[in-house]
């Protein structure tokens, strides 16, 4: 499972992203949950799953709504960075989808699309933009 590539029918030279082979192993482990990639252990994130950030110790990745060091998460937060220098609020690129109410500006049968650009801590204000399609172009 994970093989990329085999030099036998069971023994693994290299291992398909989401997978490591770790020491001499001649097989791929999992990488863990939040891991998109990994790399030497199943826990050494290369790179985050969605919804997770590179933690403060550089290694792990920890949920967007979670705290890290000097990092502090944002509840609701799907998708996310770190923020620079490690220290404060991570950066909120998508917050959990909600249903919009109606609304004068956007006319019944019209869809509309929720893109939040940034999240602010206190008082928690979130800046967004609608972007409307016409009807038959979904």
């Amino acid at each position: 499972e994970g093989c990329k590539v085999c030099s036998a029918a069971s023994t693994c030279t290299d291992c398909v992203d989401g997978y490591v082979k770790i020491g001499s192993a001649q097989t791929c482990t999992k990488c863990h949950t939040s891991c998109l990639t990994c790399e030497t252990a199943a826990s050494t994130c290369k790179a985050c799953a969605s919804g997770h950030y590179k933690a403060a110790s550089g290694s792990t990745c920890a949920s967007c709504e979670s705290n890290s060091g000097d990092i502090t998460g944002v509840k609701g937060c799907a998708s996310c960075a770190a923020p620079a220098g490690s220290t404060g609020l991570v950066l909120c690129y998508l917050v959990g989808a909600a249903l919009l109410g109606p609304s004068p500006h956007i006319p019944v049968g019209m869809s509309a699309l929720l893109l939040v650009s940034q999240v602010s801590p206190a008082p928690c204000w979130v800046r967004h933009m609608v972007t409307e399609r016409p009807r038959g172009s979904e």
